[in-house]
């Protein structure tokens, strides 16, 4: 897996975020309660997206036990989708609280991370 870098985006740089080719065997950024991830496929098929729920099962004293999925996108071809801040459960505290992205394909598929200063 490639490690991404979080862009940081101000109203000084006019908000342009620089995109990297999304790699075969997926890409971590490091967890940030504002971090946001954009996805631009090129391709003329459309592409899924997944992140993985580093925590699937959580107990809660009021609810109980509470699961979490996966988070999986769908981007159409020739289409950009964003993936907001994600909660908590999606850092992995063993993996330097990173958080892991999959796709089922590469082509034509670039991917950024991103926070507003």
């Amino acid at each position: 897996m490639a490690d991404l870098s979080i862009q940081n985006l101000s109203d000084e740089d006019g908000g342009a975020i620089t995109f990297a080719a999304a790699a075969a065997g997926g890409d971590k950024f490091v967890w940030d309660s504002r971090a946001f991830v954009v996805i631009k496929n090129d391709d003329v098929s459309a592409k899924q997206v997944t992140v993985t729920a580093a925590y699937t099962t959580i107990a809660d004293s009021r609810y109980g036990e509470l699961t979490r999925s996966n988070i999986v996108l769908s981007v159409a071809a020739g289409a950009t989708a964003i993936i907001p801040p994600l909660p908590v459960a999606f850092r992995n505290s063993a993996d330097s609280n990173k958080v892991a992205l999959t796709y089922d394909a590469v082509t034509s598929l670039s991917v950024a991370a991103a926070r507003i200063q």
